[in-house]
């Protein structure tokens, strides 16, 4: 069905034309059709013949004259009727061929109309397409310069990135130097001043290897006077005293070290720039005087400058607190500094 009515749509004017020539058509051959119609023959039964008068022929005759004037005067207005139809048909075709001609016309108005709306159309569609390509274009060009306005801004911010981190190279590079000169002067002093310590130390070792061995005899006798006790009392008297000495050794031995740790602790100078939980483990030889004869640092948490500070400051610190206790003495003390 939906074939039909677009089919019919499409194609009314043609469909319209073809049926007023049909039309047409037809009035002709109706015209052709009611003229004039042959005489159709009549049955005539066979009468008996008989003697007519003349009165009754002349009413005969009259009578058949009537009747024939009747017939012609009938077919004659069926003729005036035909004709009349005939007419009227011809008006009307022709009022159909007249108003199919206005559809044609008004079909092919309407074609040429929409021909120019399509044109019209197609010309606003492409000027658009123009104005949008324009825009597009215009929007491209725009998008380039601010684009090519942020690189230069960029390539300058850059730049000026560039030299501040150049500027701060020379200046890191000139701070660097003037450490390195200055580590170099403090390493030259310190040599110096390990040079004199070790003469120093050099004078002193004899005297202290001859008192040394004097403290090992004088132990070694009171271990042989323990050991030759022979009352049991006594043994256990003096171990009892050795054993009250011996702690009393051990918190006199907590304090030494305390005391040599806070001595470097007041020589010690703090580096910059440096984090608040550092520690390092030291091994630090001495005399029986508390002169400092070597410093070797182990672990140590801090940068390389903290471990230098720490040794220097122990350096300082010589001499070392002297021990309460003969005994306590060793010349070689193990402790960690960590500063406060």
């Amino acid at each position: 069905m939906n074939l039909i009515t677009t089919f019919f749509r499409n194609h009314k004017p043609l469909l319209f034309s073809l049926g007023g020539h049909g039309l047409i058509a037809v009035v002709f051959a109706l015209s052709f059709t009611l003229s004039d119609e042959p005489v159709k023959k009549t049955n005539v039964n066979p009468v008996q013949a008989r003697v007519i008068s003349k009165k009754e022929m002349e009413n005969f005759s009259k009578k058949f004259k009537n009747e024939e004037e009747n017939k012609r005067r009938t077919k004659l207005a069926q003729q005036e009727t035909e004709q009349k139809k005939i007419k009227q048909l011809q008006t009307k075709v022709k009022k159909e061929q007249q108003r199919l001609n206005q559809i044609k016309k008004q079909a092919v108005r309407q074609k040429k109309l929409a021909k120019q709306q399509k044109l019209k159309q197609l010309k606003k569609e492409k000027n658009a397409k123009l104005l949008a390509s324009k825009r597009k274009e215009q929007a491209k060009k725009l998008k380039a310069a601010k684009a090519n306005k942020l690189a230069k801004q960029k390539a300058l911010v850059d730049k000026k990135r560039q030299l501040l981190i150049a500027q701060k190279r020379i200046a890191a590079q000139k701070k660097q130097a003037l450490a390195n000169a200055k580590a170099l002067k403090e390493e030259a002093l310190f040599a110096e001043e390990n040079k004199l310590r070790q003469e120093a130390i050099e004078k002193e070792q004899a005297r202290m290897e001859a008192e040394s061995l004097l403290l090992q005899e004088q132990k070694r006798k009171r271990q042989l006077a323990i050991k030759n006790a022979k009352d049991e009392a006594l043994q256990k008297e003096l171990a009892e005293k050795q054993t009250q000495r011996n702690r009393k050794l051990k918190q006199l031995s907590i304090q030494y070290i305390e005391a040599i740790r806070q001595k470097i602790t007041r020589n010690w100078r703090r580096p910059s720039k440096l984090s608040a939980d550092v520690s390092c483990d030291l091994s630090v030889n001495q005399l029986p005087t508390g002169d400092v004869i070597s410093v070797r640092s182990g672990d140590c948490s801090g940068n390389t400058l903290f471990k230098r500070s720490v040794e220097d400051a122990v350096w300082r610190a010589s001499p070392l607190p002297l021990p309460p206790e003969i005994e306590l003495f060793d010349r070689n003390i193990q402790l960690t500094f960590k500063p406060k």
